[in-house]
């Protein structure tokens, strides 16, 4: 029980700093006993891991909508099908075209 307790506290505290770290207000939710706690497995928090692993995909050289199209899993469906849609065709790197270019 204490090492469910712990993990829980890790995403809660792993929250908390990514909202910090974009400038964004930490979004809560009501336990059953009423008590507010950080909703860090909520829409939100998937918008932060989101971001950040965007941007981590980003400084490993991939360009943007193909870094986003990686990580589409944490989105909405909806949101998530856009995604995708728009990077099919993109280079998956942002050297690719460089790559291109030299061959001819």
């Amino acid at each position: 029980m204490g090492s469910i307790m712990s993990a829980i506290r890790d995403d809660i505290e792993e929250y908390e700093a990514l909202c910090a770290k974009y400038g964004e207000k930490v979004h809560y939710k009501p336990t059953a006993q009423g008590v507010q706690l950080p909703d860090c497995y909520g829409a939100h928090a998937d918008a932060m891991k989101f971001r950040r692993n965007v941007e981590y995909s980003m400084s490993h050289g991939k360009t943007r909508r193909a870094a986003e199209a990686e990580n589409a899993h944490l989105l909405p469906k909806k949101k998530a099908a856009k995604v995708k849609k728009k990077a099919a065709g993109e280079p998956k790197t942002s050297w690719d075209h460089i790559i291109d270019d030299e061959e001819e």
